[in-house]
């Protein structure tokens, strides 16, 4: 799997718009990926590309899908699956939706993405 090196400045960009997650920022890995459909991240903070998609959004979208995935982590959406025992699937909407329900995230997303009001929930739920 190849480094994905097309990622410096939308890093430059991100600690700009959050500075505060900085520390994580610096330490995540970009790898290419056409397995993923967008952008996924591992637990161990490994950050999967899929360099089509990517390079098709604009830098504050492509800082977005950053701090989004980099939020997965912060929030410690696997292990609180695991502790649920829910699906992947379950797990990554349900992350999703928790993750991009904040103004600060709604600028900074593409269109298409997962709100709450997508399937009808209120805004500021958590996770579980």
């Amino acid at each position: 799997m190849n480094r994905y090196k097309g990622i410096s400045h939308v890093r430059l960009r991100a600690l700009h718009e959050v500075p505060y997650f900085s520390s994580i920022l610096t330490r995540l890995q970009f790898y290419e990926s056409e397995d993923v459909p967008t952008v996924g991240i591992d637990k161990h903070g490994r950050v999967y590309v899929n360099v089509s998609y990517f390079e098709s959004l604009t830098l504050l979208e492509q800082v977005g899908v950053v701090v989004h995935e980099l939020r997965h982590l912060l929030h410690k959406h696997f292990l609180r699956g695991e502790n649920l025992g829910i699906s992947s699937e379950l797990l990554n909407i349900a992350g999703d939706v928790e993750i991009n329900d904040s103004d600060h995230m709604r600028r900074m997303l593409p269109d298409g993405v997962l709100y709450p009001e997508s399937f009808g929930w209120p805004r500021g739920l958590i996770f579980e």
